[in-house]
């Protein structure tokens, strides 16, 4: 029965690789379909501020800056939103792509996400500004978030 229990055994195993694999599947499809969504919803926020815009200026409907205003916070909220699926998208393909350098993964397990637009002073890596020091070179960056040495707190994301 040795034969019998490391067949039983190997088919096991692959079985819990393909369940594995499918559930990273559908994860990552999930994740994709909330990007797609928000992005909707951005475009409509964009859409809504040129209705506006035109009535203000066209149709001398008087528009109020803070109706302008919220929209474009709406719009932030959808970048950050957006930013932040992106990242846990890019650390899910990180692990599970063989391709990827062993230190990529460590920093993705270590939850690692540089700040969009940002990059090291010294090899010019993405940086996170949240961090001290760059994971590539390990030189020191200028201006982080947590010191309050200026760094800009609003990106946009584009996809």
């Amino acid at each position: 029965m040795g034969i019998f229990d490391e067949l039983v055994t190997g088919l096991n195993r692959e079985i819990g690789k393909v369940q594995n694999k499918t559930s990273e599947m559908i994860q990552s499809y999930t994740i994709s379909s909330q990007i797609r969504v928000i992005e909707r919803r951005k475009a409509a926020l964009f859409v809504e501020i040129g209705h506006l815009i035109f009535d203000k200026y066209q149709r001398n409907i008087d528009i109020s800056d803070e109706a302008l205003r919220s929209k474009t916070i709406e719009i932030s909220e959808c970048e950050r939103e957006i930013t932040a699926l992106q990242a846990e998208l890019e650390a899910m393909e990180m692990e599970s792509n063989p391709d990827v350098c062993t230190s990529r993964k460590s920093e993705a397990k270590a939850g690692y996400r540089p700040t969009p637009g940002a990059e090291c002073p010294h090899c010019q890596a993405p940086a996170d500004l949240d961090k001290s020091f760059c994971p590539s070179c390990g030189g020191k960056l200028e201006g982080n978030r947590s010191t309050g040495e200026g760094g800009n707190g609003s990106s946009c994301s584009s996809s």
